[in-house]
């Protein structure tokens, strides 16, 4: 499970970085789509780290 949040989070953030190049660049066609899936990837780190906390906190 840790392995599935870490390349969430990590992917997320690399994406992130190669949109503020794009940015760099002028191509905010590109930009933009690489900022929603680094949005959607740190989303779902975030989100398995709750239900983490949520299943150990009620069902330990």
């Amino acid at each position: 499970m840790i392995d599935l949040i870490l390349t969430c989070l990590i992917t997320g953030l690399m994406v992130g970085i190669v949109a503020l190049s794009f940015t760099v660049l002028k191509r905010m066609d590109i930009a933009n789509k690489l900022f929603m899936i680094a949005d959607v990837l740190l989303l779902i780190g975030l989100a398995i780290i709750l239900v983490c906390i949520y299943i150990e906190d009620n069902f330990v």
